[in-house]
């Protein structure tokens, strides 16, 4: 690591953890399927040691899940490890726009473009082309004036997809499930097994997933004040 300690982390079971600061990123963890290191011939790499990324640029984005790493830096894509049917794979993608957030699970890779757009890249799939993930907003849910289409944050895990419009739509999968209101503003939305959890700048926190209940009573009852 460089001085100034770490600005970013990712992790995933097991114990694989990718961290970052400007300029240096170290990974420790599960390397079976190479996805850490290819070259590596051990199936765990003990200690920290510095993981090589595919391109040269201090604003990378990385997103891994327990067998592979999707790396992407402007409108390169580059997944590594159990991907099509094989292992220390590397598959390279390259999208019409630039590529302003990843999200990865273990069967798939949510790209989110910075035009608003989402596109999912199957691991198992030899194809480069990618699938547009198209959310339906639910038109029986008010919204507020001066509605923007997009995707602003997306997320997923191997039992949810979530994501939140340029109008704070929230969905679940595909399908618009709430409206926040447009005084909240959204900050990280991330998924676990089959929860998502949505952090506004005001410090609140917001969650759903696989419980009962109406998805208005859902996000009243878990919203929080955290004191940052």
């Amino acid at each position: 690591m460089a001085d100034g300690g770490e600005s970013s982390i990712n992790l995933d079971y097991p114990l694989k953890m990718v961290a970052s600061n400007a300029s240096n990123w170290v990974v420790s963890g599960y390397n079976s399927f190479g996805q850490l290191n290819p070259s590596y011939s051990g199936q765990t790499i003990q200690q920290f040691q510095e993981f090589q990324p595919p391109f040269e640029s201090n604003s990378l984005l990385l997103s891994c899940s327990w067998s592979y790493i999707a790396v992407a830096d402007g409108c390169s894509l580059q997944l590594q490890g159990f991907v099509s049917g094989g292992i220390k794979i590397i598959k390279s993608i390259t999208t019409d726009i630039s590529i302003n957030s990843l999200a990865s699970c273990d069967n798939f890779c949510l790209i989110l473009l910075e035009n608003g757009k989402v596109y999912k890249c199957s691991l198992q799939n030899d194809k480069e082309k990618l699938e547009e993930v198209n959310f339906q907003r639910n038109l029986t849910i008010p919204v507020e004036s001066n509605f923007h289409h997009g995707i602003r944050h997306v997320a997923c895990g191997n039992k949810i997809m979530a994501a939140i419009g340029t109008s704070n739509e929230v969905f679940a999968g595909v399908t618009q499930v709430y409206q926040l209101p447009k005084t909240i503003r959204p900050k990280l939305l991330v998924c676990g097994f089959e929860h998502a959890l949505l952090l506004t700048f005001s410090g609140d926190i917001y969650s759903w997933g696989n419980e009962e209940g109406s998805w208005e009573m859902m996000f009243q009852a878990s919203k929080k004040f955290l004191f940052l």
